[in-house]
C-alpha cells in the first residue's frame, strides 16, 4: 500500500512551509551568492547554502531546518567569542599598572607612572 504525501491532506500548510524556509535560509543564500559572485571562492556558506538547497530538494525538512538551526548556532557561538575576545582585550588595557619602581640613587622607590620621566631606570621584577 502506497502513502500519500503529507502535502496532500495540507498543501495550504506545505506552501507556507516552504515560504517559512525560504525566509530562514535568505541570508544563508544571500551569504553564498556573496561569496560565489564578488569574492570567488567557496567558504561555508556555500556549504550551508547546497545543503539546505539539496535537502529541500529531496523533500527532507526536518534536516533543511536542522542545517539552517546549526548554521545559526554556529554564527551565534561565533558572535559570542569575538564578543569575549574584544571584552578580554579591553581588560589587559584596563590592567595597566597605576605604578612603577624606579631606581635612584641605588634604592628602589615606588612612584605614579604619570610622574615617570624620560633616562629614569625602571625596576622590573618577574616573579
Amino acid at each position: 500500500m502506497s502513502r500519500q504525501p503529507d502535502n496532500f491532506f495540507f498543501p495550504s500548510l506545505s506552501l507556507f512551509n516552504a515560504a517559512l524556509y525560504a525566509y530562514i535560509a535568505f541570508p544563508v543564500l544571500r551569504e553564498a551568492e556573496k561569496s560565489l559572485v564578488q569574492e570567488r571562492r567557496i567558504n561555508g556558506y556555500v556549504l550551508d547554502a547546497m545543503l539546505i538547497t539539496l535537502a529541500l530538494s529531496q523533500g527532507q525538512y526536518f534536516a533543511a531546518a536542522m542545517a539552517v538551526w546549526f548554521f545559526y548556532l554556529g554564527r551565534k557561538i561565533l558572535a559570542k567569542t569575538e564578543d569575549h575576545s574584544k571584552k578580554m582585550l579591553t581588560n589587559i588595557f584596563v590592567q595597566q599598572p597605576n605604578s612603577v619602581w624606579v631606581l635612584k640613587e641605588n634604592v628602589e622607590i615606588k612612584m605614579p607612572l604619570s610622574e615617570l620621566k624620560v633616562n629614569e631606570i625602571v625596576v622590573v621584577n618577574t616573579n
